[in-house]
Parts: structure tokens; sequence; C-alpha cells
């Protein structure tokens, strides 16, 4: 490849390069960011779906709970048929199966007699079986107030110290068989006509792992887009225990990528990841499809090769138009209107691509303040359940302030307002004694029926403290009850005590082992000397909910469009709206399992897209707060700042724009008047002068212009003196015809013909080939033909070429050589009398043949002295001699190869027409047809001197050949 060849490549790579190849890579690279917002939002959609439903299955892992209500609904289903039995009979089989050695099932009939083919060995006999089915029978429907202790019964089947729980709590639930075991529970169901079923749970080693898995494949049916599994980290092949489908196959792949991974993540095949840790070497992994990531692929490729295809096309343009030599079908004016449109296209879309992007920006730091905002608001909600607790704590203190202390009924008036106004889950009025002498009227419905007395016990001790006096009690057997039961409940005394003198005057918490309280103990004073103590208590969640109901009526949030939400454990959520609650729940135990604040767009029942925000509660502890914002709301906070920025954009493509317009005008008035001037040389009008508008590269193109119509003025008019050289028409003697044509490679050429009459017998014939072209080879033509004009007479074609050849060889000094074949043919005897100095071989052509007359000498000035010898030949009746210049026979036909001597030999005798012209004319239309019209490349010259056909004149009258 040559140096010319390689610069070409490299300006045509650059140009596209910069004209399509930067173009089309911000194309590019804005379809991938489209492609990547689209798995934004997919993961947006995918990813809370993978934690809801990892959170929803953590939580039941190791669960006495999840257990209770599996085997729960199993006993509900077996007794709702009429016949139980094979149901029962399914259900031992299925749990053998799958759970060998975890669960025993024992099923009384409607008499509470024992079903031993049914039933798995169990302690106790059938009587006592019996006894127990006729006493849960009888009291399951009664109310907890109205139960007394368990009969020693229970005991004998459930453990020694079983009687300490109600019989009421163990219907259909799950509870220790043995007191302080966890070895083994017992669930009981409901007894029914077709009979009751008692399920014991063995909590042997791995019961957690077993009760899980078979869980999840009792599940699998319920989630048919999600994959799932236990994964054991030790395992050889964990494939074995996820769900059958395509994520199967990647699982290894998923699990060495989550290793690394805090959160969900897409791997190759277009699936979603996920896990969560249940145990050191247990996990949880699930997996969802990408349902857009194959129309993402495909959109993406296809958009690809279309975009290459673009540039392909447009740089194969390019090629052809820069260097090709194709030209656009329009002026050059369209061609830059069209490079200005381009360029700026090219801008309109960068400042497109750079206002998404501010404008993306903008929207995620407005979306994150917005946030920040929604976050604050919740945090301040969170606090202001401190000031609702200092109001509750004031206003306690200063309803029992303006009571007589001495005075008890007027004491307990405060405390029945108090009870009403807060509604405290425990209400006392405790004296020296330990008494309370405020009739409850919340009964205490816990399990812990000893927190009261505890408390009882605890502020008849501060009271004896506070006033200075000794406790009787407090060395007896009653303070060593206390240690023990305090013991026995998971209580430390000593920081239960602590616990109960923090909350002195003060609103404090009480933590016990399964309970969460808040107390408040307020002395009743009379001067120095306290007469009782008042002892307040809720539950945590029940004050949570308090408060929830109390503040979120009055709208604490600035804008009436937020609607916030308050999730306490007892009141669930708050304000109580379905259509609400459906859509934040999943966020509740998502906030409940990761304990992070979050933030999701949710579609409202208005079908109008929210945005929820959601906390857990620092000082509401046991809640969570969240925040519903309409999106509208938000998109409408968000900053401008987009209008100045375009219509200053405008600006500057505005003022580019007419900079463009303006420089395109300057661009193009050099380019018209170039145009004019190019159509006014069309027409030959030499004489017109294009104006100067500039001194730049323009200005001197047309300077130089204006040079060379100057210079093709005077060559036209070279031109005209040429033609007028040729002899006009055709000369016709004695019925001889000569007529000839030459067709210049330039405007002035180097070839010349002439014939003319010596006398009323005899005609001279002559043609010539000058080297070279132009004005130069015309004025050596315009010499020769002087030279010939010699007088009437009949020169001899030697005497003519010896005097041409020392004109030239005296006066051009070699600088320009010439061929010449000159003849003088007699008209009345046909004899033809030629001399060749170089020139081509003419053709004597008959009705058959075409030959040669070959003889020929050295070309015309020359250095060399040489002569020049004549021949003769006599002409028949109907033949013709055809001379002609190298420009005929070396043109090129459209095989690629030069016409040559021989290709014309044989078609001239078919082309000889009724006169000369006529044969003159008919064998440039054959030339023509040879060459393909093609450009010449050198002057084409052809004479034919035609003879009388026969019959139309006297015979040639013999003459002697000198």
């Amino acid at each position: 490849m040559s140096g010319s060849l390689w610069l070409r490549v490299a300006r045509w790579l650059a140009f596209c390069t910069v004209f399509f190849g930067l173009p089309g890579l911000i194309v590019w690279r804005t379809a991938h960011q489209v492609a990547e917002e689209m798995r934004q939002h997919e993961a947006s959609q995918v990813k809370p779906r993978l934690e809801k439903f990892l959170a929803h299955w953590q939580i039941r892992f190791g669960e006495i709970k999840e257990v209770g209500s599996f085997l729960n609904n199993l006993t509900r289903a077996a007794l709702q048929h009429p016949d139980p039995r094979p149901a029962i009979a399914t259900i031992r089989r299925l749990l053998r199966r799958h759970q060998p050695g975890l669960f025993s099932l024992v099923y009384l009939d409607g008499q509470g007699r024992l079903v031993h083919d049914l039933s798995d060995p169990v302690p106790g006999d059938p009587a006592a079986w019996q006894a127990f089915f006729l006493d849960y029978r009888a009291h399951q429907d009664r109310p907890e107030r109205h139960i007394d202790r368990p009969p020693a019964v229970y005991r004998s089947l459930f453990g020694p110290l079983f009687g300490r729980q109600n019989d009421l709590e163990i219907r259909e639930k799950l509870v220790p068989a043995c007191f302080r075991s966890e070895r083994t529970r017992v669930l009981v169901s409901r007894a029914t006509a077709q009979g009751l079923l008692v399920a014991f749970f063995h909590q042997r080693r791995g019961w957690r792992e077993a009760c899980f898995r078979f869980w999840l494949a009792l599940r699998r049916n319920t989630f048919p887009d999600l994959w799932f599994g236990l994964i054991d980290r030790g395992a050889p092949r964990p494939e074995r225990s996820f769900s059958p489908g395509p994520g199967r196959s990647s699982l290894s792949e998923a699990l060495i990528r989550l290793e690394a991974e805090t959160g969900s993540l897409l791997d190759l095949h277009g699936i979603w990841w996920s896990q969560v840790a249940l145990s050191p070497i247990l996990r949880l992994v699930v997996a969802a499809p990408d349902r857009t990531a194959k129309a993402r692929e495909q959109a993406l490729n296809r958009f690809v090769k279309g975009l290459l295809l673009v540039v392909a096309l447009l740089s194969g343009v390019a090629w052809l138009l820069s260097e090709g030599g194709t030209t656009l079908p329009f002026s050059i004016r369209r061609k830059v209107w069209l490079l200005l449109g381009w360029l700026s296209v090219s801008a309109f879309f960068l400042l497109g691509l750079a206002l998404h992007g501010y404008r993306r920006e903008v929207a995620r730091l407005a979306w994150q303040e917005d946030r920040r905002e929604r976050e604050s608001l919740l945090r301040d909600l969170d606090r202001r359940f401190l000031a609702y607790l200092g109001a509750l704590t004031a206003d306690i203190r200063r309803t029992l302030a303006q009571a007589d202390p001495e005075h008890l009924p007027q004491v307990r008036q405060a405390l029945a307002r108090l009870d009403w106004r807060h509604r405290p889950k425990l209400l006392l009025l405790v004296d020296r004694e330990g008494r309370n002498l405020y009739p409850d009227r919340h009964p205490w419905h816990w399990r812990e029926h000893y927190v009261p007395t505890m408390l009882r016990y605890q502020a008849q001790h501060l009271l004896g403290d506070l006033t200075g006096e000794a406790v009787a009690a407090r060395s007896s057997g009653a303070a060593q009850m206390f240690a023990a039961t305090a013991e026995l409940y998971g209580v430390h005394p000593d920081l239960f005590q602590g616990q109960v003198r923090l909350s002195v005057d003060h609103l404090a918490d009480l933590r016990l082992a399964n309970s969460g309280l808040k107390s408040l103990i307020v002395p009743l004073r009379r001067g120095n000397r306290i007469s009782w103590l008042a002892i307040f208590a809720w539950l945590t969640p029940h004050l949570e909910g308090q408060f929830a109901r109390s503040i979120l009526p009055r709208q604490p949030c600035p804008d009436p469009r937020d609607l916030p939400f308050i999730w306490a454990k007892i009141d669930r959520f708050l304000p109580n709206s379905k259509a609400w609650i459906e859509r934040l729940e999943p966020i509740r135990r998502h906030l409940e399992h990761t304990r992070e604040p979050v933030c999701v767009q949710v579609d409202g029942p208005d079908r109008v897209p929210y945005v929820v925000t959601g906390i857990p509660g620092t000082h509401l502890a046991e809640s969570f707060l969240f925040l519903v914002r309409p999106q509208s709301a938000i998109m409408a906070r968000q900053p401008g700042g987009v209008g100045p920025l375009i219509g200053l954009a405008a600006l500057l493509l505005l003022v580019s724009a007419s900079m463009g317009l303006l420089l395109a005008r300057r661009f193009l008035a050099p380019i018209d008047h170039l145009r004019q001037g190019i159509q006014a040389l069309h027409d030959r009008q030499f004489r017109v002068q294009l104006p100067v508008l500039a001194q730049d590269e323009f200005g001197a193109l047309t300077t130089t212009f204006n040079t060379m119509l100057e210079g093709l003025g005077d060559l036209e008019l070279a031109r005209l003196i040429q033609e007028n050289l040729f002899p006009a028409g055709t000369l016709r003697q004695n019925d001889w015809e000569v007529a000839g044509r030459c067709l210049p490679a330039a405007r002035v050429g180097g070839d010349f013909y002439d014939f003319f009459p010596l006398d009323d017998r005899t005609v001279a014939l002559v043609v010539g080939d000058v080297s070279g072209h132009g004005v130069g080879a015309a004025l050596v033509v315009a010499m020769a033909k002087a030279l010939l004009a010699v007088p009437a007479g009949r020169p001899t074609p030697a005497a003519v070429l010896d005097l041409l050849h020392g004109f030239l060889k005296s006066h051009l000094r070699q600088k320009k050589l010439m061929t010449c074949w000159f003849g003088v043919v007699d008209t009345r005897s046909g004899l033809l009398c030629w001399s060749n100095a170089g020139h081509c071989y003419p053709y004597l052509v008959t009705e058959r043949t075409a030959r040669h007359l070959e003889p020929s000498g050295y070309p015309l000035g020359i250095r060399t002295r040489t002569t020049w010898r004549e021949w003769t030949v006599e002409m028949s009746r109907g033949s013709a001699l055809v001379l002609y210049t190298d420009g005929v026979i070396e043109a090129t036909t459209l095989h690629g190869r030069p016409l040559g001597f021989d290709r014309p030999a044989e078609a001239l005798p078919g082309l000889l027409g009724a006169t000369a012209t006529d044969s003159v004319t008919r064998i440039f239309h054959w030339w023509k047809d040879q060459t393909g019209g093609a450009t010449l490349q050198d002057d084409a010259t052809l004479v034919v001197l035609q003879a009388p056909a026969v019959g139309t004149s006297p015979p040639f009258v013999p003459i002697t050949t000198p």
C-alpha cells in the first residue's frame, strides 16, 4: 500500500471517528445507561420480594411457635372430617417419613378412649387419658378467671410440675411438658365430637434444621417464581437442598459471590440472589429470575447492531464521497447546511444528555434530602414520646398533689380519674402493711401472677425506707419467699429492687423475665409524712399505643399530604387503615429483621405512587414509625434549575448557529462566484472577471481562476484560428471527393490536415501530427500550413517534405517533431504519388479489402539529414484512401487494449459510404463504438479520398509513371 493511500485511509478514519464514532459511542453509552436504569428498576421490585421472603422465614427458624402452628394446622385438618382416622394415619406416615423421632401423636376418640393403632407410645394409662379428656372438654370454653388449677392427672401425663400451667394455655398451643424443660413440648387440640389429638414434640439435636427443611419443602409450590433452599456450608453437594429449576445449575457460582456481597446480586444468567445466615453453618438462599434481563439484552444487542450498521453505512458513504470519486447529488450550499445541521443535532443531543445527567443528579440529591427530611420527621415524632411521658408524669403528680393524703376516698377519686384518663395496666395504692387500698378494676391476666405481689412487697419496704421506719417482715420468711420467687421466675432480687427505686417520682423501665413495664411510684406526702405509695404500671407496647392514638389525630407532620403511621405491638397499625396495613406489613417485617431505616415506593389504594419511609423506634422501643408521602409531593419539592440552563444553552446554540450561518455565507459567496465563473466558462464567455472578496484562500483561488479565464480566452482564440486553418467542407473534382475531420484532445491540438487542387486534374493531400498539444503544437501547425500554401503547379511530395524538414530543423531546433504524409492524386488517371515522413500507414480500401501503403521515412525536424522517396499506386474506381493519425489506432477499446491496425482494416470495406463525408462520419461512429466514447488521450484526425464509383465517369486515362 502506497503512502498516499495510507494517508487517505488515516484521514478517513479520523473523520469517521470524530463525526460518527464519538456520537455513536455517546448513543451507546446512553442506551447502556437506560438499560442500567431498567435493571435498577427491576432490582427495586425484586429485592424487596427476596428480603421479604428471607425475613418471613428467618424469624421462623428454630421458633417453637412455628412448630406449634404447624401441629395445630395438622390437628385441625384431621379433626374436621367426620371420620378422622384416615387423615390421622396419613399425618403419622408423613411425620415418620420426613421427621422421624421428632413427633409423637395420641388420638382419643369422642368418648376419650385411647386409640392404640393411631397413637404412639406415651406415658400414662388409658384411664388417665380418658379422665384428662373429660376434664379438658368440660373446661375448654370457660373464661380464664373461672378456671381453677388443673387436677393432678395433668401432672401424671405431662410432667410433675405441669400443674403450674392453666389448662387453657395448652389448648392449641405448644407448651413445655415439664417445668423448666425444653426437651419435650405438648400441644392439645380442641376436643370435638370426633375426638382429641395430643401432639408431643421432642426437641432432639438438629430439630431446627430438620423442621425448617420440611417446611420449605411443603411451601415450594406456594412460591412458583422463587427458588430457595437451606444450604449447609459443609455439604459436598449443596444443590441437592435447592429447589429444582434454572437457579440450581448456577448455585455454586452464586454461593461464592454471595460470600463477598452483603445484599442481593444479579448473576450472568439473569438471576437475582440473596441470602441470610441462620447459624454459623446454615444459610437460607433464595433466587428469583430477572424478568427483564432477556428483553434488555435483546434490545441492547439489536440497538448495538443497528448502531454499528448505521456507523458502517455512514463511514462507507464518507469513503465514497471523499475517496471514491462519488459525490452527493446536491449543491455545496446544501452540503454545508447538512454539515451545520449535523453539528447542531449533535450539539443538541450532547446538551440533552448533559441536562438529563444533571436532572438525574439533582433528582438524586433532592431525593436524598427529602428522605433525610422524612426520617427527621419520624425521629422527631419518636422524640415526642418523651414529652408525652413527661406530660403523663406531670399530670399524675399534679392530680395526686391536689388530693388530701389523709383522706382515702379523695385519693381514690383522684386515682379513678387517672385510671380513666391514662388506662394503666396496673394501679396499686400500697400502705405500710403492703395492702392494696385501691380496687383492681383491670384484673391481671398475665401468666406472671407474681408481678403484683412482688410490687406490693417492694413498695412496702420502699415505704419503710422513705419514712425511716423498720418493716418487721423484712427479715422474715416473706423476704425469703420473695427472693425464691424472683429467682424462680428469672428476676434478680437486687436488680428488681433497684428498678423499683428508680420509679419513685419518675417513669422508669421495669424489666422482668417475660414482660417489659414502665412504672411510676408517687409517694403521697402530708408534710414530711408519707402515708401511701401510688404505683402505676403500663405495658410498654400498651403505653406506646396510647401515645400513637393521642398524637396521630392531630397531624404531627407539617405537610397535610403526609400520612404518619405507628405500629405498636398491641394495637398494631395506627391509624387502622386496612388498605395501608396490607402495604405496610411487609415493610414492617423488613424493619423488624434489619432494624435499619427503609425507603420504598408503593402504589397506594388510589393507584397513585407513594414513597414509604420507615424507621425502628428509639424511644418507642417496641414500635415502628412510618411516613407515607405522595411521590408527586416529592417531585414538586425538587429544585428546578433546568429552565435557566436550557435558556442559556439555547442562547449559546443560537449564537453558535448565527455565527455558523455567517461563516457559511462568507464561505459560500466565493463558491457561488466560482460557480458562476464555471458556468461562464462552459458558455465560452472568457471575458468574465470574478470579484475578489477577501485576501484568503478563496481570494487566491478567485485570482487564479481569473488568470485561467484570460489564458482560456487566448486558447479559445487559437482554437478558432486552428479551426479556420482546416479546409472547410468537401473537395470535389472530376467525381473525386475528399473530406476530413479532426478531434483534438485539447482545445488546440497538434494534428492537421489539408487538401487542395493543384490544377484542374490533380489534388494535393497532406496529413501531419506535431508532437505535443496546446498552443505550441498549434503554432507549428500554422507554420506548416503557411509553408504548404505553394503556388499553383505540381510540386512533388518529396520536395514538400524536404521544405518542411528544413524549416523545422532550422527554426525549432528539435523542440518539436512532426510526422507528415503528403500525396498528389491525378483525378483523370487515378494515379496516386505520395511520400511519407514517419506517419501512420494509410489504408487503400477497395470493395472487399483494405491494405496499408507501408513505405515510410524519418519524421520531420530530426537532426539526421535524410531524403524521402516517392511512391505511386493506381487507384481503381470505387476505391478509397483513408488517412489518419496515431490517435485513432492508439485509442483504448472497451477491453482495455489499443485499437491497433487490424480491426480498422477488417471494418473499413464495410464502412465506406456514398460520399467521402458519409464515409468519414461512418468510420468515426464505428471508432467511438469500439472505444466506448472514452475521453481522448491524443488528437484523432481522419481524411478520406474517395474515387468515383463504377459507371459514373469516363474511364481513367493512363499516364506514364515518372
